[in-house]
């Protein structure tokens, strides 16, 4: 995995701090949000507080993701073979090959989170990149892992809410976000705060959270796993992959590309008899690239089919599907033995008082952040990465967007998940 930063100063959260946004957090739920029976007038006022509960969901689950994940906070398909530094690269560089990114050019990350794909994208197409986020925690931590591997000329980090961007109209000639604007009370306004910054003709690149065709509103247990993953993941008002787009084509844009790039390598799922990964002992440098620059080829280690591994493989934890000792390890610690016997190690040092008592609570959290995506992504009703690349429509000055936005905040209100109405 990526390197981690050192945690010094700057990457700790207090205790007191930690029990704070956890009780935050979990006062916005209730025990059942779970179930099926969560209201809209429930989701409306996760809406109206949805910044405050990304804030508080980032304070105790950043440090819990990047040590046991990545720095890359957000999940991805598997080529055959590819670790999950490999995967994680492959995913920022394909976003920015779409998006045509080219050295020269002004890139803002909307929802940068510790800079892991700002990083990657910088190193790989050659541009500046500016991320913002709402968590002063992860740009401390994005910071100093950015000053760790030479980028801090070329990635840098504002605090701020992507609701409110502070930015000046058409500064950037590009912009994208990956798995952040899922935490927005409506997508229609953080889409338009986008394209207010974006010059004219500029590519907006999308890889959102939604729910897929296959979601039925009024199938009981599809509600029920689309309000555990808003529970487990600090999202307000989980949406469709059509209501993105609708809310897309509200704020100025026009979609020239999509993809379930969740789903990109499922035709390996057809090869006859596939059979599972090899595990291996290497080690292999990404340098920002998917491959070692030079290697033995994979047929001569290898001549089996190549294996299919759902994006979700690490979170079921499979061990035999990994490919190096270090990917071992992290799906290891996700396997139901190794949190089991975590869970009670942690409640033991509760208990003689070593760890904080709010630990506990923010275990439960994390559970149900990687249980309920695992359950949406077998029942293929959610989707992680579901990308779009849109370009701003030409002649779409601030003042539009300003008028656009001002019309969609009497709607803001509205369930999106409903199906309302983004004009």
């Amino acid at each position: 995995m990526s390197a981690n930063p050192s945690l010094g100063r700057k990457g700790k959260l207090s205790d007191a701090k930690a029990a704070k946004s956890i009780s935050h957090y979990s006062g916005r739920f209730t025990k059942w949000d779970d179930q099926t029976t969560v209201t809209e007038e429930e989701r409306l006022r996760r809406q109206q507080t949805a910044a405050e509960n990304a804030e508080a969901y980032y304070d105790f689950a950043t440090i819990a993701k990047i040590h046991g994940w990545s720095t890359h906070l957000h999940y991805t398909p598997f080529a055959p073979h590819e670790s999950i530094d490999q995967a994680m690269a492959h995913y920022a560089h394909r976003l920015a090959h779409l998006m045509n990114l080219r050295p020269g050019m002004k890139v803002l990350d909307v929802g940068c989170g510790v800079g892991g794909p700002a990083r990657e994208i910088a190193k790989f197409a050659g541009c500046e990149v500016v991320g913002i986020s709402i968590n002063q925690l992860q740009l401390d931590l994005a910071t100093e892992m950015t000053a760790q591997v030479g980028l801090g000329g070329r990635v840098t980090y504002v605090l701020g809410n992507f609701l409110e961007l502070p930015f000046p109209a058409e500064s950037f000639d590009a912009a994208y976000a990956i798995e952040a604007t899922c935490h927005a009370p409506s997508l229609a306004l953080v889409y338009a705060q986008v394209a207010r910054v974006l010059k004219k003709g500029a590519v907006f690149g999308l890889s959102e959270w939604v729910m897929t065709p296959t979601y039925d509103a009024g199938d009981a247990r599809h509600v029920g796993v689309r309000n555990r993953i808003e529970r487990g993941n600090g999202i307000s008002n989980l949406c469709s992959e059509a209501e993105c787009r609708r809310a897309l084509g509200v704020a100025g844009f026009e979609v020239d590309f999509e993809e379930d790039y969740a789903h990109h390598w499922d035709f390996l799922s057809r090869e006859d008899q596939p059979r599972r990964a090899p595990f291996s002992g290497v080690e292999v440098p990404t340098d920002g690239m998917y491959a070692a620059k030079a290697h033995v080829p994979s047929v001569a280690i290898d001549p089996r089919p190549p294996v299919f591994r759902p994006w979700y493989y690490p979170l079921k934890g499979w061990t035999s599907m990994t490919v190096t000792r270090q990917d071992w390890w992290v799906v290891f610690r996700l396997t139901p033995v190794a949190r089991f016997l975590w869970f009670w190690f942690c409640v033991g040092m509760v208990r003689v008082g070593v760890m904080h008592k709010d630990l506990i609570g923010a275990m439960r959290e994390m559970q149900y952040c990687v249980d309920s995506v695992v359950e949406g992504g077998e029942m293929d009703i959610f989707s992680p990465c579901w990308f779009y690349v849109g370009r701003k429509v030409k002649g779409v000055d601030e003042g539009a967007i300003e008028g656009k936005k001002k019309r969609l905040e009497g709607v803001e209100g509205l369930s999106e998940g409903k199906g309302a109405k983004e004009e």
